[in-house]
C-alpha cells in the first residue's frame, strides 16, 4: 500500500533522531570542534566521517594531542637493539611499539615521561609529577641545559617530522585526512610549547606576586612550584575526562580510527580552553588551588596573597568566589578555635 511505512523508512528516521540526541548531549557536554577541514559536532558524526575519509585499518600513529606527543619523545640516537625489540613487540601484537603507547596514552591520566620511573610513582608523585618534583629537574637553565624540559624541547622537532611521516607514510590517498592529522600534529606541538612558557612564567609570577622576590628561599619556592604543577595536572585531569571514552577503542577494530579522532578532537578542545584562559585562569584549576593551600596548612599571610595574586591574574565567576568564600569563614573559625584559651 502506498500509505504504508516501510521498516527502512522507520530505520532511518530513528538513525536520524539518535543523531539529533547524540549531537545535543554533545552540546551540553562542552561542543565538539571545528578544524580546517570539518567541523565535528558530535561523536556520530565523526565516525562516519572516519569511515569515509579514513583507511578501514586503525592508524593509530596518525592522530595527535598533548599526550600522544609527549609519549612520542624519545632520545635522538636509535640503537640497533632498539629496532630489535621494535620487531619481536610487533611479531606478537601485530603493533609496532609507537603504535601501543598511543594505546596507553589513552590509559592514563598523567603523562609516563612527567610521572617518572615506575618505581617511584605514588599518589603524591603523580599530583605533582615524580619527573620534576621542584623546578630544577624541569629546567636547570640555559647553561646546563638538563631537566626534562629541555629534553623535551630538544628533542621536539624530530619527534613531530617523524610524526608528519608516519601520517604521509599511511594516510597516501587520504587527503583530507592527511590535512586533519597535520594540523591536530601542528596544534598539538604548539601547545606543548604554550605549556612550557606558562609553567616558567607562572613560576616567576607566584613567586614576585606572593613573596616580592624572584628568590623567596626553598620553602616559598617548593610551594610556588607545587601550585604550578597542580595546575598542569588539572590540565591532565580534565583531558582524561574527555579522553577516556577512546580508552578501549583498539579493541573495537571497525571503529578504533572514528574512536581515537573523536577522543583526540575533545582532547583539543579542551587544550584550547586551557590555553584560552591561561592555565591560571581556567574555573577547574581555582577550586584546586584553594583546596591545597587549605590542607596543606599555608601560613595565612602567605595564603592571602597567594589567593589575591591569582584573583588578579584572572576574573573569577561568582561560583568559585562563593567557593573562596567558604575556604575564608573555614580558616576564620580554625583562627578562632586556635584562640581560645586551652583547659
Amino acid at each position: 500500500m502506498s500509505g504504508e511505512v516501510t521498516q527502512a523508512t522507520l530505520d532511518t528516521a530513528l538513525a536520524e533522531q539518535t543523531t539529533q540526541i547524540d549531537n545535543i548531549r554533545q552540546l551540553v557536554a562542552g561542543g565538539g570542534f571545528t578544524t580546517d577541514v570539518h567541523k565535528f559536532d558530535s561523536r556520530s558524526d565523526t565516525l562516519v566521517w572516519a569511515k569515509k575519509f579514513l583507511p578501514g585499518t586503525p592508524m593509530y600513529g596518525c592522530f595527535s594531542d598533548v599526550l600522544i606527543v609527549l609519549a612520542a619523545i624519545r632520545n635522538t640516537v636509535s640503537y640497533a637493539e632498539d629496532m630489535e625489540r621494535s620487531e619481536v613487540h610487533m611479531t606478537r601484537v601485530k603493533r609496532h611499539p609507537a603504535e601501543s603507547r598511543v594505546v596507553q596514552s589513552f590509559m592514563t591520566t598523567i603523562p609516563e615521561l612527567y610521572a617518572g620511573p615506575k618505581t617511584g610513582v605514588d599518589a603524591t608523585s603523580t599530583k605533582f609529577f615524580g619527573a620534576f618534583k621542584e623546578y630544577s629537574k624541569w629546567d636547570a637553565g640555559m647553561i646546563t641545559s638538563t631537566g626534562l624540559y629541555n629534553r623535551i624541547a630538544s628533542n621536539l622537532p624530530s619527534t613531530q617530522q617523524g610524526l608528519e611521516a608516519t601520517i604521509r607514510t599511511r594516510l597516501i590517498g587520504y587527503p583530507e585526512a592527511i590535512q586533519l592529522c597535520t594540523q591536530l600534529l601542528s596544534l598539538s606541538v604548539t601547545f606543548v610549547n604554550t605549556k612550557a612558557t606558562f609553567m616558567a612564567t607562572f613560576y616567576r609570577e607566584l613567586k614576585i606576586s606572593a613573596f616580592g622576590t624572584e628568590n623567596p628561599g626553598a620553602p616559598a619556592e617548593k610551594l610556588c612550584w607545587k601550585i604550578v604543577t597542580l595546575c598542569i595536572r588539572t590540565l591532565f585531569v580534565e583531558l582524561r575526562k574527555v579522553r577516556v571514552e577512546a580508552e578501549a577503542a583498539h579493541t573495537s577494530e571497525d571503529n578504533a580510527n572514528g574512536l581515537y579522532l573523536w577522543g583526540v578532537l575533545q582532547a583539543h578542545r579542551v587544550m584550547k580552553d586551557f590555553a584560552d584562559k591561561n592555565f591560571s585562569m581556567h574555573p577547574a584549576f581555582y577550586p584546586q588551588l584553594m583546596m591545597f593551600l587549605f590542607e596543606n596548612g599555608t601560613p595565612r599571610q602567605d595564603f592571602d596573597e597567594l589567593k589575591r595574586m591569582v584573583k588578579e591574574l584572572k576574573g573569577l565567576p561568582g561560583l568559585l568566589e562563593k567557593l573562596s568564600q567558604r575556604l575564608d569563614n573555614a580558616l576564620s573559625r580554625i583562627d578562632s578555635l586556635e584562640k581560645r584559651p586551652r583547659k
